[in-house]
């Protein structure tokens, strides 16, 4: 009998109910030939990670974060880029009569 446990957190994985974790840095790579094509290919395969649904909600939940803190920084920004810019100090009305 074969037991399979988390890469992440070691707890027991029943049956089918795991999911497949792969992270790679980001970037384009071009691979010239057909062998270093397939040593990525088994280099990847290695890498992967077999987690736990209770592992998998964790990763769901830190994006859905992540996307919920850059919308709320995209709206700030927004709204400080809406403001009325700051008059000329020529043109500013600081309450003073001109004298003519």
């Amino acid at each position: 009998m074969q037991v399979q446990y988390c890469d992440l957190c070691g707890a027991v994985i029943k049956g089918n109910n795991y999911y497949s974790l792969y992270v790679k840095d980001p970037g384009v790579k071009s691979f010239p030939d057909e062998d270093e094509y397939w040593a990525a290919v088994a280099k990847m395969q290695k890498d992967i990670k077999e987690i736990c649904p209770t592992c998998k909600h964790i990763f769901d939940r830190m994006f859905e974060l992540r996307i919920q803190k850059l919308y709320e920084l995209t709206e700030e920004i927004n709204s400080i880029y809406e403001l009325p810019s700051k008059k000329n100090p020529k043109e500013r009305d600081n309450g003073k009569e001109k004298k003519k």
